[in-house]
């Protein structure tokens, strides 16, 4: 390698750490972006999870009062929805890796990355 292609090389680093921090901005609004959504999620399985837990309770409440009315029909329904619910694993926290680039250590989420590589893919 002669002197001049390195220096050539070095000439580019700028516009490579440009790049750089364009990418990683992306990234960060693409986080963003994740954990807006959800929490979004959050709030509204925790809305259907108190929904189900109030429909139980309404079922015990009219089946005391009403001992002689089969409700087995009915609670099977709403054991359904708690089934379906349990179907839904908890979220697993993103996977992070470490990317070295020029000497910078940069942490970001694996599919964070992936989307910021191929976007829109």
């Amino acid at each position: 390698m002669r002197w001049w292609s390195s220096l050539r090389s070095l000439a580019r680093i700028p516009e490579q750490l440009a790049r750089i921090e364009q990418a990683q901005s992306h990234l960060y609004r693409k986080a963003e972006q994740i954990m807006g959504k959800q929490e979004d999620l959050d709030a509204i399985v925790a809305r259907i999870d108190a929904a189900v837990a109030g429909i139980r309770q309404d079922i015990a409440d009219i089946k005391a009062a009403n001992p002689e009315v089969d409700f087995s029909a009915l609670e099977q329904r709403v054991a359904g929805l708690e089934a379906l619910d349990a179907e839904n694993p908890a979220p697993v926290p993103p996977q992070w890796q470490s990317v070295r680039c020029y000497g910078a250590l940069l942490t970001v989420s694996s599919s964070v990355c992936a989307e910021a590589i191929s976007p829109g893919v």
